[in-house]
């Protein structure tokens, strides 16, 4: 199993799916639990897009960490 490059803290998350809006490539909600969580992992920090960069910035409660 790959090491997961981003994560969500779902103790911080309000689930205000701001992630989703800015880069839904990256980041949905869950039909089931209405939890966010990561659509897509990146392959390696490097491949982190311009979009996901700004979600993680842009979370209001810093709850998308990127994994070192």
């Amino acid at each position: 199993m790959s090491k997961k490059i981003l994560s969500i803290d779902h103790s911080l998350c309000l689930n205000c799916q701001t992630c989703t809006i800015l880069d839904p490539k990256t980041f949905k909600v869950n039909s089931k639990n209405q939890k966010t969580e990561i659509k897509k992992q990146p392959t390696s920090i490097k491949k982190i897009t311009e979009d996901t960069k700004i979600a993680i910035e842009s979370c209001p409660s810093k709850a998308i960490k990127i994994n070192h």
